[in-house]
C-alpha cells in the first residue's frame, strides 16, 4: 500500500500500489498551482466531518485569504474570510465547531 496526499484539497489516503500510475512528464514540467499553509484560528484536524466542513466553506463559496505571516517552521499562516451575501465572517474552529454541531443534530432528527 502507498500513502497518498492529495496536494488540491488536503487530507491523505492510503491506496494499493497497483492503483498508482505514472505521472505523464510533462506534467512535471508546470509549476505547482498549491501551497501548503495553516489556517488561522483553526486547529489542524484528522476528523473527516470538520474536514468536509472545511472543504465546503473554502472549496465551494465565495472567500478570500489574508496573508498573517510564518510559522517557525516557514508555512505561512493564513486568515480566510467567508462571504454570505454582504456578511463577511472570519472562518475559524468555531464556524467548524457550529456547522458540525448543526449537522450532528440533523442526524438525530
Amino acid at each position: 500500500t502507498c500513502d497518498v496526499k492529495f496536494v488540491d484539497h488536503g487530507g491523505y489516503t492510503t491506496v494499493p500500489a497497483a492503483h498508482l500510475r505514472q505521472l505523464n512528464v510533462e506534467f512535471l514540467k508546470l509549476p505547482f498551482q498549491t501551497i501548503e499553509v495553516f489556517l488561522a484560528h483553526v486547529k489542524p484536524s484528522t476528523s473527516e466531518i470538520e474536514l468536509d466542513i472545511a472543504s465546503e466553506i473554502l472549496f465551494h463559496g465565495d472567500i478570500s485569504i489574508c496573508l498573517l505571516g510564518q510559522a517557525e517552521d516557514g508555512t505561512p499562516v493564513v486568515q480566510a474570510y467567508y462571504y454570505n451575501g454582504d456578511h463577511v465572517s472570519i472562518f475559524s474552529q468555531d464556524i467548524i465547531n457550529s456547522c458540525h454541531q448543526l449537522a450532528a443534530t440533523e442526524r438525530t432528527m
